[in-house]
Parts: C-alpha cells; sequence; structure tokens
C-alpha cells in the first residue's frame, strides 16, 4: 500500500476532488471487516466521504491491487483500502464496525494558496532582514513563530510535536562549552601552543598547525569564533616566516568549515541530528575520513599553489 502511496506501478493520488477539504489529512490503511455495512457495496453507493470524511485511493484484495474505476468496484470482507482523511475522521469512526484501521502512513497539509504564500513570503522576510543586519535571524523567526500560533496556522501541540528536546539539550550545552572556551582563554592558549610546536617543521608544518588547530576548535564552538581566534595567531605566524599570509587565511577558512564529527560541529549537523536519529558514534564514524580527506586536500593545495614546498 505504500506504493500505492508513492505514486509507484503507474499510480498516482486522485484528483483534488477526492481529497476532503481540510488543511491537515492523513493516509490511512484500513481493513474492511467481515460484519462491515460496505460488504458488497459499491464504492459510489457507499456516501463514502460523507460518513467518513474520507475518499478511498485505492483498494488491495488478497495481496493484489484491484485494476479500474474505484467507484465502480464492490467490497468485501478483508479488502485493504487506501484512504485519505480529513479532520473528521477519528470521531466518525471511533463505534464503527466497517472496518479496522491498521496505521497511518503519513500527514499532507493541504495549506490553502494565501497562507502558503504568506508562509513563503514571511520566511523570505526574516532571511532577508538577517542578511541586511536589521534584526536577527533568531529573533524574527522568533516572532514568525508567534505570528504563526496566534494566526492558527500552527497549534500549540503541533509546535510540540517539532520541538526535539534532546537537540536543544545539545545545542544548550554546546554553546555553553563555546563560552567557556572562550572566556577562560583555552582557545587561544590552544592556537599559540600548536603553532609554536609546529614552527620547526617549517612553513608547511605551521600551515598545517593552523588548518587543525582552527578546524579542531570549530567542532566545539562556533565557525566563526574559531577563526576569530586562529586568525591572528596565522597572521603573525606567517609574517614571522616572512610568506605571503593568503594561504594562512584560507587555511582558517577552511579549516573553520570543515566540521563533520560531531553534532554541534555545524548548524546543517544539528539539523540533521535528531529527525535522522543518529548518534555522535554515527558522526564520528562517517566525519573522520571525510575529515582527514579535506585536511590533506587543503593544506597540499595551498601549498601547491602558493610555492610553499
Amino acid at each position: 500500500m505504500a506504493e500505492l502511496d508513492a505514486g509507484k506501478k503507474g499510480l498516482s493520488l486522485a484528483g483534488e476532488e477526492a481529497f476532503p477539504k481540510a488543511e491537515k489529512i492523513n493516509v490511512v490503511k484500513v481493513v474492511v471487516s467481515p460484519r462491515s455495512s460496505l460488504n458488497g457495496v459499491k464504492v459510489k453507493n457507499t456516501n463514502f466521504r460523507g460518513r467518513y470524511d474520507a475518499a478511498i485511493l485505492a483498494v488491495h484484495r488478497q495481496g493484489r491491487r484491484q485494476e479500474g474505476k474505484i467507484g465502480d468496484m464492490k467490497l468485501r470482507s478483508g479488502d485493504l483500502l487506501l484512504l485519505v482523511t480529513g479532520g473528521d475522521f477519528a470521531k466518525t469512526t471511533i463505534d464503527t464496525e466497517d472496518f479496522f484501521v491498521i496505521s497511518m502512513i503519513k500527514q499532507i497539509h493541504n495549506i490553502d494558496l494565501k497562507k502558503s504564500i504568506f508562509i513563503t513570503a514571511s520566511s523570505f522576510s526574516c532571511i532577508l532582514m538577517s542578511i541586511l543586519g536589521i534584526v536577527p535571524l533568531f529573533n524574527s523567526l522568533l516572532a514568525l513563530v508567534a505570528v504563526f500560533l496566534i494566526s492558527r496556522i500552527v497549534s500549540l501541540s503541533e509546535l510540540k510535536q517539532m520541538i526535539n528536546i534532546d537537540l536543544l539539550v545539545v545545542a544548550a550545552f554546546a554553546l555553553a562549552v563555546g563560552k567557556a572556551v572562550q572566556a577562560t582563554g583555552l582557545g587561544e592558549l590552544l592556537a599559540d601552543s600548536v603553532v609554536m610546536w609546529f614552527e620547526p617543521l617549517g612553513v608547511v608544518g605551521v600551515l598545517a598547525a593552523v588548518y587543525l588547530t582552527t578546524n579542531i576548535l570549530a567542532e566545539l564552538i562556533t565557525t566563526t569564533a574559531a577563526a576569530t581566534i586562529v586568525f591572528p595567531f596565522a597572521a603573525a605566524s606567517a609574517t614571522a616566516l616572512g610568506v605571503d599570509g593568503t594561504p594562512f587565511y584560507l587555511a582558517v577558512a577552511y579549516g573553520a568549515s570543515a566540521n563533520f564529527i560531531t553534532p554541534v560541529g555545524y548548524q546543517t549537523n544539528l539539523m540533521i541530528y535528531g529527525p535522522g536519529g543518529y548518534s555522535m558514534n554515527d558522526f564520528l564514524k562517517a566525519g573522520l575520513p571525510l575529515k582527514l580527506i579535506c585536511a590533506v586536500i587543503a593544506i597540499t593545495g595551498l601549498s601547491l599553489v602558493h610555492g610553499l614546498f
């Protein structure tokens, strides 16, 4: 039945007239019961939509999809039906013996055009105001969520379901660690020490130290903070070695961007951490090889392009 919903095997969802008129509809699987009043009745004669606030998308019988017009099909006990349901479906089927609800496959948001335009325009406005420096993105998005709640575009219960508590805890601890690293001067101490240790290895060694130090710090704090901490040491190291500072500046930029081994390394890591059901080990296993490849390519490439070998 999931294949029917996905539009495989030449099937697609019915036209708009078949869908219940609701902003939020569900795709549900049900089985016709042995005592159903629907047995032997053509779908078009059941008043299915009026009785249950639902429309039949497809019918499976004895493991096989039934061909032909759904309205002309006679339902039988044991038929597996794929339905799209409106908001009243749960209420109208509480005491019904016509079918058994098996599972909900997915939820469809059937938002009208005006609300869709408003949601899209307001979201882009928040991004634009952030780019222009008028209002911070977090503040504008927080205000936008409040507007959505007041206008009932999203309900409070739906908002609670969208919030991932684990993700918030991880983000909060990440911010706390980042603030601690900056406030205690640990970041600057690490950058200064590592660059000093690698200085005997020559220009390429110091370049590698700049990249790796920025890269490690960026996994613990924000990319901007990591780049801010390491940049002065990168510039000072280039001056002390008497070489062009460009590859060192680029090493800071590249190192701050290649964050793959922790969920808090970058915003997109956090975005998929909760919904994807990932763990810290998943990021480490997938991210460490990629991190090493990026490091080798960045350090080697910068050294070759700028003639540091």
